[in-house]
């Protein structure tokens, strides 16, 4: 058999390559799975805390709580790492997953991943934070806090105190009832069919929300406010919807009460509802009362319009 002096010296290249990665700690693709269950009985609190990781939570009918984490680490990583580290508790009402991805210093190509999945029942309390992750979490009545440093948050279906933040991603928000609060620094939030009393806040992005309301606090630093309040809504406090440099679109029921107080700084003003104006009227301030007057209901921006309406 005859070598060309090409070949040769592609072999001769890349053997002290191999022996350089095999020295330094290069190992193969890596794949794991971690599984546990706990049988419950009454009501319990599931605490998850992952410092790398996609979290999807999800109820069944069972009468227990279920941890299933998948985990893979690629291969071709020159440098030193540890392999991640999961596991599980349970004491008394609360069961408890914590997941950390490993730490590794080095260079190359590949990564980690890691992907958590909880079932648990549907009365049930749930505290979640990763550090660098998606969230998502569907059908849960009762005590909710989902936090993510590095993430989108989705949450669908949820019902009681609810606590949903991120520090850099986008939240969408859909059937939620209860207390609800949904905030990020930076990110656009959207809240569909809500009920209840609503927070939402963001520095940098966009906000849109609809549903019927009890009370509403709607804030950007950056971006267009649009609140739609469906028939039903009511005041049980002062309401108040603003941007700093945005846009504000608010639709409100023929039959809510409020005083209205509406502001910009750089912009114009357009009211399409059957309102009592008092005080001062003008191109960027509008004051007045709807059915009679109420509560007062505060609209304002620095740098934008604002379009009041009815259904």
């Amino acid at each position: 058999m005859r070598f060309s002096p090409r070949r040769i010296r592609r072999r001769l290249s890349l053997a002290p390559l191999a022996a350089v990665l095999a020295v330094a700690g290069v190992s193969a693709a890596k794949a794991g799975e971690y599984t546990k269950t706990y049988p419950i009985s009454g009501r319990v609190e599931v605490r998850i805390r992952t410092d790398d990781g996609n979290v999807r939570v999800v109820t069944s009918d069972q009468d227990q709580v279920e941890f299933r984490v998948k985990y893979d680490v690629s291969p071709w990583r020159l440098g030193f790492s540890s392999d991640p580290h999961v596991d599980s508790d349970m004491k008394g009402h609360v069961v408890e997953l914590n997941a950390r991805a490993g730490w590794g210093v080095g260079i190359g190509i590949g990564g980690r991943s890691m992907a958590i999945e909880v079932r648990m029942p549907k009365d049930a309390d749930l505290q979640l934070e990763t550090v660098d992750g998606r969230v998502d979490v569907a059908s849960l009545d009762g005590h909710v806090v989902a936090h993510s440093v590095d993430g989108g948050i989705h949450v669908s279906q949820l019902t009681g105190t609810l606590d949903i933040r991120s520090t850099d991603g986008a939240i969408t928000a859909s059937s939620l009832k209860g207390d609800v609060k949904l905030q990020t620094v930076d990110g656009s939030i959207s809240g569909s069919n809500l009920d209840g009393a609503c927070v939402a806040s963001t520095k940098d992005g966009a906000v849109h929300v609809s549903g019927r309301f009890d009370s509403l606090d709607l804030r950007t630093g950056d971006g267009m406010v649009v609140a739609r309040a469906e028939s039903g809504s009511r005041m049980a406090s002062p309401w108040r919807i603003q941007s700093v440099d945005g846009a504000v679109r608010v639709a409100l029921p023929s039959d809510l009460k409020a005083n209205l107080d509406a502001s910009t700084s750089n912009g114009h003003i357009n009211v399409d509802l059957p309102i009592e104006a008092r005080g001062t009227v003008s191109k960027t301030e509008f004051h007045g009362l709807l059915n009679g007057g109420g509560p007062a209901v505060m609209v304002q921006t620095a740098d934008g319009s604002i379009d009041l309406s009815h259904l």
